[in-house]
């Protein structure tokens, strides 16, 4: 069941990039779907480039648009992700920060989590997923980074003391993934549990990128990868300063 969880990020990324496009993707998306556009430092997009992206990343019906729609601007509502709402007369702009975690965001309603809950705990660990996915793209060894993000199903998770919440949200290595599912188990884990591979988040999601814009895969590719980079160089930095 595990077998195909050990490929490197950067194995699952080159087959993406040899993949044909699909000649049924959803041209109406792509022809309403605005440029992409190269920000300063990297690719930032407009509320409609975010919306056709995720709505192609998670095969949404077009006459469902509405009620997808609907799920988007119930984060918009919350202040998610932020730095996002700028105000009137100021378009919102989603950099790869902002797309990752409206990704992740949706994930957690995949699996039956409120829009309030998934806003709430993935806010409370945004530095740490943000990094996690940075790292994930940037990564050559697959044994030791923490590819997989695991989360309590627990309703009452957000009823707990703040402290607790480390315990029940956490990234893993695909050893301790290993020893989840193994003989002893592992008791750190309360069932049940859901668990998210960001290698599969991001490829998923790149290929919708690759798919709705008309930049080139190698851009894309490009500055995702300079992207991870900036994130690595500023932990560095926030680390020296902290020293």
């Amino acid at each position: 069941m595990l077998a195909g969880l050990g490929l490197k990020i950067t194995m699952y990324l080159n087959k993406i990039y040899q993949l044909r496009d699909n000649n049924n993707i959803v041209h109406q998306r792509k022809e309403a779907n605005k440029a992409i556009m190269f920000s300063s430092n990297h690719i930032s997009f407009q509320y409609a480039d975010a919306f056709a992206i995720l709505a192609e990343k998670h095969d949404i019906s077009i006459n469902k648009e509405v009620a997808f729609r609907g799920r988007l601007q119930h984060f918009q509502r919350l202040n998610f992700p932020s730095g996002v709402n700028t105000g009137k007369g100021n378009p919102a702009k989603y950099g790869w920060r902002e797309l990752f975690l409206l990704a992740l965001a949706l994930e957690y309603l995949e699996i039956g989590s409120t829009p309030e809950r998934s806003v709430q705990e993935i806010s409370k660990f945004e530095d740490n997923l943000t990094i996690g996915i940075a790292k994930v793209v940037s990564s050559h060894n697959a044994e030791k980074e923490a590819y997989f993000l695991i989360t309590e199903l627990s309703g009452l998770l957000v009823l707990r003391k703040e402290h607790c919440w480390a315990d029940r949200v956490k990234l893993v290595t695909q050893s301790e993934i290993g020893m989840i599912f193994s003989e002893q188990g592992d008791d750190r884990f309360n069932s049940p549990y859901a668990i998210i591979d960001l290698r599969q988040l991001i490829g998923s999601l790149l290929l919708a990128v690759f798919k709705m814009s008309s930049f080139s895969k190698d851009n894309i590719v490009r500055d995702l990868k300079a992207w991870s980079h900036d994130v690595g160089v500023e932990v560095a930095a926030a680390v020296c300063e902290g020293l």
